[in-house]
């Protein structure tokens, strides 16, 4: 018993320097990109990786770069090592199970949350666009060239929408292609609206002609399609507010029961047979979310 005390001292002890690192770190990144504010959209050959940890890693810098959160390898090796300890601790101390369990959970968790303020930002940004596209074409209509008139759009936007567009003015000033840089951004963000503006702005750098006409069709357009996105949410509402209700009832009731008797659990705990039940209404619970989650998102 007494090893098991001295190597969860030592994980805390591990865990409490990992964290007064990252912070530390994270101070002076801020610092220092309070001074150099380009983020380049386009990654370089020699920061291409291969393998499954190259993979890892540009998935979780696109998730990152999409929830508005600079993508540090730092962090996420320290907080694979985080995750590795607290796993320790936990099949120390509940079994392997139980900490494949934890481990699953954290991730959902955390890949949700990163999610939810994703889908925060591009509402941000549809809703910014409309307006974004206005004074585009107020800009032209005035004689400012395209690049000058989105520098002058983006003076007036707010973030997200001003963020994404000052990084693509500052790639332009470094001399990057400005339609080119319009479609990385927008692919980035993953918003058809927004990347269908750049495809007309990058077809105008291309080819010329008039984009007048075009701004005004994505502008109509946007407004449309976000008035009859608000009309279906309001007409679906009570559908998408019974799924919820579905999803996190289970949830409540466990709750319930481990406040008003925590002993009910614990003898399911304690067996074998107790402990398979438990995992498998976890898992079931788990997938039963996942269905209602998607159908929601599919409302």
């Amino acid at each position: 018993m007494t090893w098991i005390v001295i190597a969860e001292a030592g994980m805390l002890l591990g865990l409490a320097a990992i964290l007064m690192r990252g912070g530390r770190d994270a101070g002076l990144e801020k610092r220092i990109s309070e001074r150099f504010a380009v983020l380049y959209t386009q990654p370089r050959s020699s920061q291409i990786r291969a393998g499954w940890w190259g993979r890892l890693c540009r998935r979780y810098e696109n998730v990152l770069t999409r929830a508005g959160l600079a993508p540090d390898q730092r962090r996420l090796r320290a907080g694979v090592g985080v995750a590795g300890l607290l796993a320790l601790y936990v099949a120390l101390r509940h079994g392997p199970a139980a900490a494949v369990m934890v481990l699953m959970v954290g991730l959902l968790v955390f890949y949700a949350l990163l999610q939810y303020r994703y889908r925060k930002r591009a509402e941000l940004l549809l809703a910014q666009l409309p307006r974004f596209v206005d004074n585009l074409e107020r800009s032209l209509a005035a004689g400012h060239s395209l690049q000058n008139a989105l520098a002058q759009a983006a003076a007036l936007a707010r973030e997200p929408l001003q963020g994404i567009l000052l990084r693509v003015k500052a790639n332009v000033d470094l001399g990057s292609d400005l339609g080119e840089q319009l479609q990385l951004a927008a692919n980035a963000m993953a918003v058809k609206e927004f990347q269908l503006l750049a495809l007309a702005m990058d077809v105008h750098q291309r080819y010329g002609g008039s984009i007048k006409a075009l701004l005004h069709s994505v502008s109509a357009m946007v407004k449309q399609q976000e008035q009859a996105r608000r009309e279906f949410a309001a007409l679906t509402g009570e559908t998408r507010f019974s799924a919820w209700v579905l999803g996190l009832l289970p949830l409540l009731v466990a709750g319930y029961m481990l406040a008003m008797n925590p002993g009910y659990l614990d003898s399911m705990w304690n067996t074998e047979a107790g402990r398979s039940v438990l995992y498998l209404a976890l898992g079931l619970q788990a997938a039963g979310g996942l269905i209602l989650w998607r159908m929601i998102k599919s409302i």
